[in-house]
């Protein structure tokens, strides 16, 4: 197990990985992260594109860029919200 603790302005991120081949492909494990990363702010977000990069310090379309080459659903954040029941008086 290797675990990963970075510090980011006041963030830290925590990572454990578990490794269990004698080789590992590095860009393989930092795509894995890339997603994890991105869809975490999508969730923290609702799935609001322009609110994840802020939050990630990308631009817009370059969020949106890694979004489309990494095949992530951005929908798949957007909260469902019900309709708004009516109240009767």
């Amino acid at each position: 197990m290797l675990n990963l603790v970075v510090q980011e302005g006041k963030s830290l991120i925590k990572f454990s990985l578990d490794i269990k081949a004698e080789k590992i492909i590095l860009t393989n494990i930092l795509q894995k992260v890339e997603v994890t990363l991105i869809c975490w702010a999508l969730e923290q977000t609702n799935g609001k594109v322009s609110t994840a990069s802020r939050m990630l310090s990308l631009g817009r379309t370059t969020l949106v860029e890694r979004i489309r080459k990494l095949g992530i659903d951005t929908s798949e954040f957007r909260k469902k919200l019900l309709p708004a029941k009516k109240i009767e008086g």
